[in-house]
């Protein structure tokens, strides 16, 4: 899926129904996250998200 293909499915699947949105894009990966950093960058992401649902 190209990056265009990709945005078009989050903007009509959650945009336009107003929820929010984090896309994360890593010019230097792929489907996986093989750069250490950018995979630290993705579980910040999930734990930002997940972390209201503990509180």
């Amino acid at each position: 899926m190209t990056k265009k293909e990709s945005d078009q499915v989050v903007d009509e699947a959650l945009r336009k129904k107003g929820q929010p949105v984090e896309y994360l894009l890593f010019a230097d990966q792929g489907h996986d996250f093989l750069n250490p950093e950018n995979r630290i960058r993705f579980f910040e992401a999930v734990d930002s998200f997940f972390q209201p649902l503990f509180i």
